[in-house]
């Protein structure tokens, strides 16, 4: 998993959890690196995660971008608005890959979210391959 955060409190905290459940977590505290990095590693990550906290509208713009590119399309992600970001969730583009979640967030609910998400994804790459 792919986090976009920047503040050392929050990655510690998604890193240890979502590490205990299993997952491996990679951390980029800039939004633009966090885009770069997806389209640099086609297939190396099964989902990724943008946190809008300190980050604000540079992660809205990041989530926002994996749409329009060839290479990020089909990777699913999370984006993270804090209480007060709203206006960021009604701008948030989401689809079957790309979901939202407001703070604040439990464990319990990122991890179904992802879950979700990471198995669309696999529903969808098997009906590509059947037909």
């Amino acid at each position: 998993i792919l986090l976009v955060d920047s503040r050392q409190k929050m990655q510690e905290l998604l890193r240890a959890q979502l590490g205990k459940r299993g997952y491996r977590v990679l951390i980029v505290s800039n939004a633009e690196r966090g885009v770069q990095r997806l389209q640099e590693g086609i297939g190396e990550f099964d989902c990724a995660i943008f946190c809008t906290g300190e980050l604000g509208e540079d992660a809205l713009t990041a989530f926002n971008q994996l749409q329009d590119d060839y290479r990020t399309e089909s990777v699913p992600a999370v984006i993270i608005v804090e209480k007060n970001q709203t206006s960021f969730g009604s701008r948030a583009r989401l689809g079957n890959l790309h979901g939202l979640l407001q703070m604040p967030v439990k464990v319990r609910q990122l991890r179904e979210a992802l879950v979700k998400l990471i198995t669309r994804k696999e529903i969808l790459e098997s009906a590509e391959q059947e037909a």
